[in-house]
C-alpha cells in the first residue's frame, strides 16, 4: 500500500522555507540524484522529478516525514546559513561564468547581481532572517562597511562582488556558538507565505528569487539549442562556486542544494483532493463494533493514513504533533524526537468528520479499499441486511446502488432514491438512514454488540411472519 504526502510537505514545511525546490526533489525522488537530472529538468521541468517520485509505503511515510520536517522546517542555525551560502555561491557562479565572449561587451556578465543595489537595500534584507543569522544589524556601523563593499564592485563584472559576497556569508552561525540550535521556521516566515521587513523580502528569499529568474533565463536558451546542463554542470561553474565560499569542515553535503536546476525546481504538489468520508462515524464502527485483530490493525492503518494526510482536527491530529515536535527539538537538551508512533494518538473512533475535510485522492482509495477489506460485515451481512429496515449506503461514499445520497438524509425516504434509478418505491416506503453496513450490524455503537443486535433483528424477523 502506498500513499502520497503532499499535503503536509507543503502546508507545513514548504510554505516557510526559502528553498522550497531543493525539498521537493529531496522529497519526491529520495536519494537518488545523479546528473542525469539536470538534463533531464530542463527537458521537461514540470515532470522531470514526478514522474520519477519514489513510492511512500504507509510505514515509510511517518520517517519520512519527520526526517524532511527535522530538515528543512527546524534546521539548525548554522545549517540555515549553509543554505545562505549556497544561495550566494550559486549566485556568483551563474553571473562569472555566464559572460559575453566577443565584441564590446566581452567578459561581460550576462547575469548583472543587481540584488545587491545599496547598503540600505542589503541591511533591510539582513534584518529579515531574523536571529538566525549570527548578530543584529547596527546600521551606524555596518551601513558604512557595506558601503565601501559596495564602492569595489563593477556591475558589468561579477569577479568583483567577491568580497561582498564572502561579507555576506560572515553574517550567518558557524556550528557552535549559537549555531547549533534548532529553530521553528514557521516562526520566522522564510519563504513564500513570509512577510516583508520594510521594502525587501529577506535576505534569503531575494536571493533565492533571483536564482529562480536565472534558472528560467536558462531554460530559455535551452529550448533555443543552448546547451544550459553544459553550463550547470561545467568544471568553471563548480570551481567559481566552491570558490568564492570554501566548503566548510561541518557542512553537510546536499546534492539538492548544491546544483542549481534541483535547487530552484517546480514544485508540482498535487490538486486532487476529494471528501474524507459521507459517513461522519465510519471509524468509529471500524474499532468499536467488531475489534478483533484484523479490524484493530486496519483500524491503525486508517489512523496513520489519515494522520499523514492532515485529514481531520481529531485529538492527535498532525498540526499539534508538530508542535509538540518543535517544542521538543528547541529545548535545551535538543533531542530529536521519536515519533514513529506519533499517529496512534489520533482518534479517530472519537471523531466525526465534516463534509469540508477532504484528503489525497490516491490515499482516499487506499482507504476505502482496506475498509472493505477488513469489514466485519461479511459474516452477517446476508443474514442481517435481508430483514433490514433501513437502506444501506456504501461503507465509505455514502453512495446507494450508485447514486449518491445527501449527508444529511436522515428524513429523506427510500422512495425518492429509487425514483432516480428508474425503480418503483416500496410501500410503505422505508427510511433512507445515513449509515453504513457497519452501523447497521451493531445499531448502537458503543453499548449493543454484534451479537445482541443479531438477536434483535432476529426477533423482529420472527414477529413480522407469525
Amino acid at each position: 500500500m502506498n500513499i502520497t504526502i503532499d499535503r503536509i510537505v507543503e502546508t507545513f514545511i514548504s510554505s516557510h522555507m526559502p528553498i522550497p525546490g531543493a525539498l521537493f526533489c529531496e522529497y519526491t525522488l529520495g536519494n537518488k540524484f545523479t546528473p542525469d537530472l539536470i538534463a533531464q529538468s530542463y527537458e521537461n521541468p514540470d515532470r522531470f522529478h514526478v514522474d520519477q517520485r519514489a513510492l511512500i509505503t504507509v510505514e515509510g511515510a511517518g520517517p519520512l516525514f519527520w526526517i524532511l520536517l527535522r530538515k528543512y522546517a527546524a534546521p539548525t542555525k548554522y545549517e540555515v546559513g549553509v543554505w545562505a551560502k549556497c544561495l550566494l555561491r550559486h549566485i556568483y557562479a551563474c553571473s562569472v561564468v555566464a559572460v559575453h565572449g566577443t565584441g564590446d561587451r566581452a567578459g561581460q556578465t550576462k547575469f548583472p547581481i543587481d540584488i545587491f543595489e545599496n547598503a540600505e537595500t542589503i541591511m533591510d534584507a539582513l534584518e529579515g532572517v531574523g536571529d538566525i543569522k549570527g548578530r543584529e544589524v547596527d546600521r551606524d556601523q555596518d551601513g558604512p562597511d557595506i558601503a565601501k563593499y559596495l564602492s569595489g564592485v563593477d556591475k558589468r563584472r561579477s569577479e568583483t562582488y567577491k568580497p561582498l559576497i564572502q561579507y555576506l556569508a560572515s553574517w550567518f552561525h558557524l556550528p557552535d556558538n549559537g549555531g547549533e540550535q534548532h529553530v521553528d521556521l514557521n516562526d520566522y516566515k522564510l519563504g513564500r507565505y513570509g512577510s516583508e521587513i520594510k521594502r525587501v523580502p529577506n535576505l534569503l528569499k531575494i536571493m533565492y528569487g533571483w536564482l529562480v529568474q536565472t534558472h528560467r533565463q536558462l531554460q530559455e536558451w535551452n529550448n533555443d539549442g543552448w546547451s544550459a546542463k553544459n553550463f550547470e554542470r561545467s568544471e568553471k561553474y563548480r570551481n567559481a562556486y566552491w570558490d568564492v565560499i570554501p566548503k566548510g569542515a561541518q557542512e553537510p553535503p546536499n546534492l539538492w542544494i548544491e546544483n542549481l536546476s534541483t535547487l530552484v525546481a517546480t514544485t508540482p504538489y498535487t490538486e486532487n483532493y476529494r471528501q474524507v468520508t459521507k459517513n461522519p462515524r465510519v471509524f468509529h464502527n471500524l474499532y468499536n463494533i467488531n475489534p478483533d485483530e484484523h479490524s484493530r490493525a486496519a483500524y491503525e492503518i486508517c489512523q496513520n493514513v489519515l494522520f499523514y494526510s492532515d485529514a481531520g482536527q481529531a485529538k492527535g491530529h498532525i498540526a499539534a504533533m508538530i508542535d509538540v515536535y518543535m517544542n521538543r527539538i528547541q529545548s535545551r537538551d535538543a533531542t530529536i524526537p521519536n515519533f514513529s508512533y506519533v499517529h496512534r494518538q489520533f482518534e479517530l473512533d472519537k471523531y466525526e468528520f465534516s463534509p469540508k475535510e477532504t484528503m489525497e485522492s490516491g490515499n482516499y482509495k487506499q482507504i476505502r479499499d482496506l475498509i472493505g477489506e477488513h469489514d466485519p460485515r461479511e459474516t452477517y451481512e446476508s443474514e442481517v441486511l435481508g430483514e433490514s429496515d433501513v437502506l444501506v449506503a456504501d461503507i465509505v461514499t455514502g453512495e446507494v446502488e450508485g447514486e449518491n445520497i445527501d449527508p444529511d438524509v436522515s428524513k429523506a425516504t427510500v422512495a425518492k432514491v429509487l425514483q432516480n434509478v428508474g425503480e418503483a418505491p416500496p410501500s410503505p416506503p422505508r427510511p433512507v438512514v445515513k449509515k453504513t453496513k457497519l452501523d447497521i450490524i451493531a445499531e448502537q455503537d458503543d453499548e449493543t454488540s454484534t451479537i445482541t443486535y443479531l438477536v434483535i433483528a432476529g426477533a423482529i424477523f420472527a414477529f413480522a411472519f407469525r
